[in-house]
């Protein structure tokens, strides 16, 4: 086993535990308080865990086009999990609905463009780090945007009506999320894009926390 190979293989299993019991914890969050941002978030994290096991098959060498798709889907996914969680604490039901309706046409459209896509092109060496088709990168890049808007909006409201600085944690966490796994930089260093996968997770959860007890509203 090479040294590239040895260093994917680690960090790509410490990213899945943290993920795993920021998750978990999120759940028990849901569990006690019946909160179901926490629910939603989780989901989320689940789905970045997903796609971190993923990325461990690939750092093991094993490589397929499904997987190449489970993973560009799977890593979609928590982005938008996170916004739909952060409209929770929005009261309009009208507003909540039709960002519901836009998420099931978002991931549908990516569900489509995946189905057709030719994906080989992100493989690069033990890291999956490469070239995506035109149309994966737009919708996925559309996804992440979007989510990162209604994130920043509902925090920053929420930290002027309340200044919990916590809640603004996330948008950098967004931010360095979108950077790292849907742009996916092919040339920089793999070991500082998992130092920034981590300090990504670091500042979702620290938003996170910043929400705890504040009033959702539900449909």
């Amino acid at each position: 086993m090479v040294g590239a190979q040895l260093v994917a293989i680690l960090f790509a299993l410490l990213v899945f535990i943290v993920n795993a019991a920021l998750a978990m914890l999120l759940a028990r969050f849901y569990i006690k308080g019946k909160s179901m941002s926490s629910l939603i978030w989780s989901s989320g994290m689940r789905m970045f865990a997903i796609a971190v096991l993923v990325e461990l098959l690939f750092a093991f060498g094993v490589y397929s086009e499904f997987l190449a798709k489970v993973y560009l889907l799977a890593i979609a996914m928590p982005l938008l999990a996170f916004s739909i969680g952060h409209m929770q604490f929005v009261r309009s039901r009208k507003a909540k609905r039709a960002y519901y309706y836009y998420c099931i046409a978002l991931v549908s459209i990516l569900l489509y463009v995946l189905y057709t896509a030719n994906i080989w092109g992100i493989f690069n060496g033990y890291e999956i780090y490469g070239a995506l088709p035109l149309p994966v990168m737009a919708v996925s890049l559309f996804i992440a945007v979007s989510s990162l808007a209604v994130i920043s909006f509902v925090s920053v409201r929420n930290y002027v009506a309340r200044r919990r600085a916590k809640v603004l944690a996330i948008i950098p966490g967004a931010i360095l999320f979108l950077a790292v796994d849907i742009l996916h930089f092919a040339a920089l260093p793999p070991l500082f894009l998992y130092y920034c996968q981590l300090l990504g997770i670091a500042l979702v959860w620290v938003g996170f926390v910043g929400f705890a007890g504040v009033k959702e509203y539900k449909l």
